[in-house]
């Protein structure tokens, strides 16, 4: 869910509503484009596509497997993801592996030592960049910011602040502040500090207070109780959006809805606190989340699969299936699993796959143990009972696409030392 919200992509086709990332052009749900590689890349490779000498070198930063396209002969640079022309995300709000903030620093540096004279970038807003005094200014002063927001984070964090702390006295110098390419369209800086203490310390701020971490619920009474009510918070809220103080009048209200979903007066103000902060954002994540949050709590719009993880499976293309390897299936299956359901059960089941003899393993065990469910590659001993099958059916039966009852009703799943009744309630167990 988070990916389509924050790219807009529930309101990309409505006419009404503008949708873009400030740094990706308007995104629609379709068909993937994906392509599975047939060539890995460790750190480099020089090849030639029709007549063209090209250079791919590993660049980690956004994500661990970027890669930047050099035209040696050409002087130029194919360059996505860990330098584009607003201030970088080290972490982005549609949720994402953690981001190591030294290794965009380090990357920028590899791509800033080749000296392009030309600077292709897929993410834009400005597609060609021309001149090599003109790239090397871009490349220094983006991998400087980042090392600033860092350093300065780090120097902070050992002096004992917390992040919130750090936010309020850590500020771009001038030159980066002002740098056109440098503006909060796309990352925050505040974002990025938290980002960066999380990196090196985890959740906890250092601060006694922060040692009890309180549910959403917990804190709307907390703060009902402090403002004298329900009503007298309702009142806050509003006051809150009157004087302009948007984020605020965001928080008492949804606090007012958590206590009182029915709240008719919270409800307005929170759709407006949502529509104004929409408005005078120029953060694009920021504008294209709270829109989406917006339209799904007014009901304007809806989210097929959103809160139903085996549908959100169930509906990927039958072409990425089989590149699925078994340990992450397992891993999608573990999380999956309904654990209020088997507090009280200890389960043992074979699973034999008829088509693994070389590649990966054929065989699994499948421990539900008290709220888990552990998957080693071994045969068990013991085995409630036997499943016997093809990768295939299994993968699509575990993803949701295949209902386990007509699986065995089509010869396509066996089950031996025991009945298709414990299969089923088995199989049932997992979201």
């Amino acid at each position: 869910d988070g990916g389509i919200k924050m790219s807009g992509g529930l309101f990309a086709n409505d006419s009404d509503w503008f949708a873009g990332g400030g740094l990706f052009a308007t995104q629609i749900r379709g068909p993937s484009g994906y392509l599975p590689p047939t060539k890995t890349v460790k750190d480099k490779l020089e090849t030639n596509i029709a007549g063209v000498n090209i250079t791919l070198l590993s660049v980690p930063g956004e994500t661990r497997d970027v890669l930047v396209v050099w035209l040696p002969e050409k002087d130029t640079m194919v360059q996505i993801a860990n330098y584009y022309q607003a201030f970088p995300a080290i972490t982005t709000i549609r949720g994402a592996f953690p981001r190591n903030p030294l290794d965009y620093i380090n990357s920028i540096d590899v791509c800033r030592s080749l000296k392009p004279e030309y600077l292709v970038l897929p993410h834009g807003p400005q597609p060609v960049v021309v001149g090599e005094e003109n790239i090397s200014l871009m490349f220094t002063n983006g991998r400087d910011a980042i090392q600033f927001v860092h350093d300065q984070t780090v120097q902070n964090m050992n002096k004992g602040l917390t992040p919130g702390e750090i936010m309020d006295v850590v500020k771009l110098p001038p030159h980066l502040a002002n740098d056109p390419n440098l503006q909060e369209y796309y990352g925050q800086v505040d974002r990025d500090i938290y980002e960066i203490f999380w990196w090196y310390r985890g959740f906890y701020s250092g601060k006694s207070r922060d040692l009890f971490p309180q549910s959403p619920i917990e804190e709307a009474r907390m703060a009902a109780e402090l403002a004298g009510g329900i009503n007298e918070l309702t009142v806050k809220a509003k006051n809150a959006l009157d004087e302009g103080n948007l984020e605020w009048a965001l928080v008492l209200a949804d606090d007012v809805l958590l206590l009182d979903p029915e709240n008719s007066e919270a409800r307005k103000i929170k759709n407006s606190a949502m529509i104004a902060i929409a408005e005078n954002t120029t953060n694009a994540q920021t504008r294209n989340y709270i829109l989406s949050e917006y339209l799904l709590e007014t009901e304007q719009v809806t989210l097929p699969t959103s809160g139903n993880p085996k549908l959100t499976f169930a509906t990927m293309e039958d072409r990425f299936v089989p590149l699925l390897p078994m340990v992450i299936l397992h891993r999608i299956m573990a999380v999956s699993l309904n654990a209020s359901e088997c507090l009280d059960k200890e389960i043992t089941v074979e699973l034999q796959l008829t088509d693994m003899k070389n590649t990966e393993s054929s065989d699994y065990a499948l421990y539900v143990r008290k709220g888990i469910v552990e998957i080693q590659p071994e045969v068990p001993e013991d085995a409630n009972f036997t499943i016997t099958t093809s990768s295939m059916v299994w993968k699509n039966m575990v993803l949701g696409k295949l209902d386990p009852q007509k699986a065995v009703s089509d010869g396509k799943v066996k089950i031996t030392g025991g009945d298709e009744k414990e299969f089923y309630e088995f199989m049932a167990l997992f979201y």
